[in-house]
């Protein structure tokens, strides 16, 4: 095992690599689920919408980069400096966005549903309405929740190669920040031993 005090080996950032692209198939599923669980849950459901897709969206990622990451410092030897963290983390979670990106916002959003976001939008708006409905709410301020919820999604999205590119330098940002805050969390330096003189 080779181990750099200071610096970073190549070992953990083919580790970081690894867990990444598996990390980044994870969440391209996760998200195409959660898709597919939203516009099939709207009607029979609406109120188990936001829920359910948090869990899918949020919960099951978050605790599967917890898990990788521990997993990946336990494979160096239970040890890693800040900067090793900062490193592995940063390659996990930029390998999984550009999955992300390419498996969702290109072919899933180009080749299987081109509507995908104005059908969310639709989910959206149709479970707001149902949950006011289900809340008792008078009908003039359901209509002006919809409204607001239609201005929300009112802005036509654009999903093309542009707006992806757009995207990255504040995608960088986000996960560079994300990795700093886990790095934080679950660094573990090695302890040093000190000789006692007599």
């Amino acid at each position: 095992m080779a181990f750099k005090l200071g610096g970073v080996d190549s070992n953990v950032k083919k580790k970081g690599l690894v867990k990444g692209l598996i990390l980044g198939c994870i969440v391209v599923i996760v998200n195409i689920l959660s898709f597919y669980y939203m516009t099939g849950t709207v009607d029979s459901h609406p109120l188990l919408v936001l829920p359910g897709s948090f869990i899918l969206t949020i919960v099951i990622p978050l605790i599967t980069i917890i898990f990788f990451t521990l997993n990946i410092r336990k494979s160096i030897g239970g040890y890693w400096s800040f900067r090793q963290a900062v490193t592995a983390i940063f390659i996990m979670l930029f390998t999984t966005y550009i999955m992300l990106t390419i498996g969702r916002d290109i072919l899933f959003v180009k080749l299987v549903e081109p509507n995908m976001v104005q059908k969310i939008g639709a989910v959206m708006v149709e479970s707001r309405m149902r949950k006011d409905q289900l809340d008792g709410m008078p009908s003039a301020q359901i209509i002006q929740d919809l409204a607001f919820e239609k201005k929300n999604f009112n802005v036509q999205v654009d999903n093309g190669q542009w707006a992806i590119v757009e995207s990255i330098p504040e995608n960088i940002l986000i996960t560079f920040v994300l990795a700093i805050i886990l790095s934080a969390i679950f660094k573990k330096e090695r302890p040093f031993l000190v000789e006692k003189k007599d």
